[in-house]
């Protein structure tokens, strides 16, 4: 279902949706998958939370070509963000007195981005303050390579002990088809009745990061 030209007034383009749900007492084996990023052509873009009590978040991404990969942020005052490669060793992080790994995590942030190779990666979401177990903590990640894109991945996500209805997805970025309008087929307009509102509230908080990747 193509609603990018319904959001926000950007360009056209294809838009895929996946729910997800949050994992109690996670770890990188229970990593939700958000899709895989390819330099001008896949853009992720992941609307979530750390639920009250819930110390860490885990996700995986693939990376299908060399290039500059860059991130988007919303609420990154709250969360500390690592980029783990695929054996689970940190390569780039935002809290600062992290030495190498806070300049990677710098870079980025920056509008060039900074080099990728293609491959498994992580992201570690964890709290920039530990002792603060009990706040919900609002969070958007965007990744993207290159300057242009034609299709954005939505991951959407609900806590670990709330049951939604709706329909979950797998990897949008493996199995959606290229015709957007069937996206996965059955269910979908169960999961966008609810769905679409939270992530046009989600889109208007991260404004910011959509403009700035689009410059």
């Amino acid at each position: 279902m193509e609603i990018g030209d319904k959001i926000g007034g950007f360009p056209a383009h294809k838009v895929f949706e996946q729910e997800k749900r949050d994992v109690n007492n996670e770890s990188l084996r229970t990593a939700r998958e958000l899709g895989s990023v390819r330099l001008n052509h896949s853009r992720l873009n992941l609307f979530t939370s750390l639920a009250a009590g819930d110390k860490e978040d885990n996700y995986s991404f693939k990376v299908m070509s060399k290039g500059n990969l860059r991130i988007g942020l919303y609420g990154e005052d709250n969360v500390r963000i690592q980029v783990l490669n695929g054996r689970g060793r940190a390569i780039a992080d935002s809290k600062e007195g992290t030495g190498r790994l806070y300049e990677k995590f710098q870079g980025l942030l920056d509008q060039e981005g900074t080099s990728f190779d293609p491959g498994s990666y992580y992201l570690k979401v964890t709290r920039a303050n530990a002792n603060d177990t009990k706040t919900e903590l609002p969070y958007s990640i965007q990744l993207q390579m290159g300057d242009t894109y034609k299709n954005d991945y939505d991951t959407k996500e609900y806590e670990a002990k709330v049951a939604k209805t709706g329909v979950i997805f797998d990897d949008p970025a493996a199995n959606a088809t290229q015709n957007s309008a069937t996206l996965q087929g059955k269910g979908i307009a169960t999961m966008l009745s609810d769905g679409l509102i939270y992530l046009n509230q989600m889109m208007d908080k991260t404004i910011n990061i959509f403009s700035t990747l689009m410059k």
